[in-house]
């Protein structure tokens, strides 16, 4: 009877138990979905963006060895098409040979209030769901494979493009854990819209932050802005102690991707052979650039282990990890000390506070040649040889010398290495046809805009051509012959040339007319963005300085004189200088025309400087030459 009142008991209090945890775990799905009701009740009917973020909670664990779980909860409402685009597919970012991901929930709550469950395969996939429908999953990231590392780190923006209403960050670790954050916000003077309306709870072993400022209108992309990393405050948290343990932490991923083996010895002893140090880098830079196929880097992939440098030779591709890497590999196998180094590219400054990875989001690689260090993008595209991306000029990073770990500012160029110097020759006929030739020789940023356009577009050279003339009425113009410099060659600067015929106006041959001269003005758009509205809310980033010059020789046939000439004309600001003159020479009428921008960033106020002065200088009068038949 003992012995059966005892199981009886324990029974009971076994019984008892899993009631309390049953009930428990539906009070806390009942109060889960109470909060999504709320949530889904309280959004907006409409919005001035495509879609809001209701809510993104991100709930991060480290354990002892510092292994990292993660569980994100989001619920999106769409209001519009393109919101719809956007979120029939959600991509889940994560690094497939450490991480597994699990996709716990997702769902449609339609407009009516009926839910709607999805599959849980990745990428997630939303079927057709009408506007206003509010969208919501939830997936965790967990290591395939626990192991132990000296420190964790992590950087979450607190919003992007769409308005986030509800920003929420949960970091738990150890008790006793060294734990360091900030909150680093854009540099002035292109603030965030809004002010984080940021709490802080610290609770010994956990640090939870919540974000519940409302945007009420998604943020305008404008052309040229700075990258939105550079838009949006971010927390970044760590428990590294010091940069030294970033740098080596960084060394001690890298090493073994950047080993010698017999294979990368081979290539770099082919690629240099019979080449000087300097011949040998700019050869062995050209094959990683243009013969090692590119691949987008995951979000978080600067802080992740580097494919082999062998096996990115092997495969013919990779990220800017894997480039980087194969790119310092075969330089330090032909005896050219070379390191890969993290950057902090779009301007943005690195947090110098908190030691973390993440304050990094590109590699590249440092070189040395005779002492003389050289910065170099194997991931840079078309960019000529020697020059980093304009993102990139400036940026911060982390020099992984075991000697001398420190920070370094790349440079930034001045105009002279940005020069887009064109010269004209035109003939007038007395009939009134026009025909001239024009050469340009393009460095720099120009360089590279070219080669990007027209590589995009390969058939696209003649009609570049004929926009570059900038003419009223292109239709009336014919390029009768083109000529182009080898644009995968990015050892030499891009060359262009041209003839052209303009036909003559419906103007009887008796009557004074005037002449619209080609100009580069096709420059100022593209590399301003200078083509939208007089105003701007963000800043333009442009470096660096770049400058413009454009000669033209107009030739008279006899019985065509020039009526009169414009005066000089020159403005300045402390963003921009132009300039344009007239001269009469004995084999007929040089025009000339000069800008340069004179700073390497413009603000929204330097904006309508620029703005003012760049219309004012490519408006049609600017370029006239009245002409008497």
């Amino acid at each position: 009877m003992v012995r059966g009142s005892q199981f009886t008991v324990r029974s009971l209090l076994l019984s008892a138990i899993c009631c309390l945890l049953s009930a428990a775990c539906y009070l806390r799905a009942a109060a889960h979905s109470g909060e999504i009701d709320s949530l889904i009740r309280a959004a907006p009917a409409s919005l001035g963006a495509d879609a809001v973020v209701l809510l993104d909670r991100v709930q991060v664990a480290f354990d002892a060895g510092n292994n990292r779980t993660l569980e994100r909860h989001c619920l999106v409402k769409v209001f519009a098409a393109q919101g719809r685009k956007d979120y029939r597919q959600v991509s889940i970012p994560f690094d497939p040979a450490t991480e597994k991901c699990e996709v716990l929930l997702a769902q449609v709550h339609a407009p009516d209030g009926k839910a709607t469950t999805a599959g849980n395969s990745l990428p997630i996939q939303f079927s057709d769901f009408p506007d206003g429908s509010v969208l919501e999953y939830r997936y965790r990231l967990s290591p395939r494979k626990k192991g132990r590392s000296a420190a964790f780190s992590g950087r979450e923006p607190l919003g992007g493009y769409l308005p986030v209403w509800r920003k929420e960050l949960s970091v738990s670790f150890p008790k006793g854990t060294e734990f360091h954050w900030s909150c680093p916000s854009p540099p002035a003077p292109d603030p965030w819209p809004l002010t984080p309306d940021l709490r802080v709870d610290t609770m010994g072993k956990s640090v939870r932050f919540l974000w519940t400022a409302r945007q009420e209108s998604a943020l305008v992309r404008e052309p040229g802005e700075p990258g939105l990393e550079r838009r949006v405050p971010a927390i970044i948290y760590s428990s590294y102690p010091t940069w030294r343990e970033v740098a080596e932490g960084f060394r001690k991923r890298w090493a073994p991707a950047i080993s010698q083996t017999t294979q990368l010895r081979q290539k770099a002893h082919q690629l240099a052979l019979g080449k000087s140090r300097s011949e040998a880098l700019r050869e062995i830079f050209r094959f990683v650039s243009e013969k090692i196929q590119t691949v987008p880097a995951e979000s978080g992939a600067v802080n992740r282990r580097p494919q082999p440098a062998a096996q990115v030779l092997k495969q013919g591709r990779g990220d800017c990890r894997d480039k980087a890497c194969l790119l310092a590999a075969l330089l330090n196998a032909e005896g050219i000390t070379a390191y890969p180094l993290p950057i902090r590219s779009g301007g943005m400054p690195v947090s110098k506070e908190v030691p973390a990875p993440e304050a990094f989001d590109r590699i590249i690689v440092m070189a040395f040649l005779d002492n003389n260090p050289g910065y170099f993008d194997p991931c840079a595209g078309l960019q000529p040889y020697g020059r980093l991306p304009e993102t990139e000029q400036g940026a911060e990073g982390l020099v992984l010398d075991p000697k001398n770990y420190r920070f370094v500012t790349l440079p930034v160029e001045s105009y002279d290495r940005n020069l887009a110097q064109v010269l004209g020759d035109v003939t007038v006929r007395r009939d009134g046809l026009v025909t001239g030739n024009i050469r340009a020789k393009l460095t720099g940023s120009y360089d590279a805009w070219v080669r990007e356009t027209l590589a995009a577009v390969p058939t696209a050279g003649s009609q570049f051509a004929a926009a570059l003339l900038a003419l009223d009425n292109p239709t009336s113009v014919v390029i009768d012959s083109l000529s182009i410099s080898d644009l995968t060659d990015i050892t030499k600067p891009v060359e262009l040339s041209f003839r052209y015929t303009v036909f003559p106006s419906s103007l009887p041959p008796s009557l004074s007319s005037s002449l619209l001269l080609p100009t580069p003005a096709l420059f100022l758009d593209p590399l301003f963005a200078l083509s939208g509205s007089d105003t701007r809310r963000t800043n333009l980033l442009l470096r660096p300085w770049r400058i413009c010059r454009f000669t033209c020789l107009v030739h008279l046939e006899n019985g065509v004189s020039a009526s009169s000439l414009a005066p000089t004309w020159f403005k300045e600001t402390p963003s921009i200088r132009a300039t344009r003159w007239w001269e009469k020479k004995p084999a007929g009428i040089e025009f000339k025309t000069e800008f340069m921008l004179k700073k390497t960033d413009l603000n929204p106020e330097d904006y309508k400087q620029v703005k003012a002065v760049a219309d004012e200088f490519r408006a049609p009068g600017m370029r006239e030459l009245r002409l008497s038949r």
